[in-house]
């Protein structure tokens, strides 16, 4: 009798660990390589360097052999957009790389939201951009780049480390 209820509290105590492992309660890690955390945090203002209702894009390489737009205007690496419902950044002409990287950072009304996609396949790249739509964002900085992951560090402390505690997850 010992013997069978040890069995049971074993198989229990075994489903619970195997529960809890795949169940990850915070949804960080996705496939290819990329870290989002969707949950908003308002921990700090990570966006503090770009104006309300504006986009930045950071182009990190001059080498991608693209034009970036957010909706019909050309993007101008480094400089801020104004965020318009609905649209989204596409880019015209071939790539010259294999993959791509892109960051992040959305402020909303309720908090800052973080991904840092890294690797991801220069085909599915305007796939990947169609879904970034920014809906309700208050500020958005996203940087582009190939090799290693990149974005334009001393902008804001609090966003470079917290980009960072990304990067090593990987």
């Amino acid at each position: 009798m010992k013997l069978k209820k040890a069995l049971v509290l074993l198989a229990g105590a075994m489903t619970f660990t195997f529960a809890a492992c795949s169940n990850n309660s915070t949804p960080e890690a996705t496939t290819n390589n990329n870290i989002t955390d969707p949950t908003p945090s308002q921990e700090a203002s990570y966006l503090s360097f770009i104006s309300d209702n504006k986009i930045r894009v950071d182009i990190m390489n001059n080498d991608l052999g693209v034009t970036f737009n957010y909706g019909n205007e050309a993007v101008v690496s480094q400089k801020e957009m104004t965020i318009t419902s609905g649209l989204t950044l596409t880019y015209s002409g071939t790539l010259a790389v294999d993959k791509l990287n892109v960051i992040s950072v959305v402020q909303t009304e309720t908090g800052s939201t973080f991904a840092v996609n890294g690797g991801l396949d220069a085909e599915y790249i305007s796939e990947f951009l169609a879904g970034k739509k920014f809906t309700n964002a208050k500020k958005v900085y996203v940087a582009i780049s190939s090799g290693d992951i990149n974005w334009t560090k001393g902008l804001n402390t609090d966003m470079d480390t917290k980009i960072n505690t990304y990067i090593l997850k990987k």
